[in-house]
């Protein structure tokens, strides 16, 4: 990691850049994935949950009450070490949209779910 102190006002533009390479292989995964949840449902979520985060669960629904008792059981700073968390990532992905356009159009294909455009404004 790289660790940049008071960077000139020039430099921010390239700063807040995320680098971009074409990894096909990658897309093609995410397409699977796509494919395979559209077909499968629920049970290739349960079965992805196994493979990529090593956890296994019999159901995908949390119950309403563990999330509403979730709150309390966590301690005000960690309560915001997310919220700082949460608006670093905002703040750096909103530079990102900034940086080469006024507004920047992204256009996301995923043809194996049968979604052609999806605009997102920044």
């Amino acid at each position: 990691m790289n660790i940049i102190i008071n960077p000139s006002k020039s430099k921010w533009c390239s700063l807040t850049q995320r680098p971009y390479t074409e990894n096909n292989s990658v897309v093609d995964s995410v397409k699977e994935i796509f494919k395979n949840v559209q077909k499968n449902g629920d049970k290739s979520l349960i079965d992805y949950t196994l493979k990529f985060d090593n956890v296994k669960i019999d159901k995908l629904k949390v119950p309403e009450n563990l999330i509403n008792d979730s709150e309390f059981k966590i301690s005000s700073n960690l309560k915001k070490a997310i919220d700082l968390a949460y608006n670093n990532i905002y703040k750096f992905h909103s530079l990102q949209c900034w940086t080469l356009y006024s507004w920047r159009i992204c256009y996301i294909i995923f043809n194996s779910i049968n979604v052609r455009y999806s605009l997102f404004y920044c």
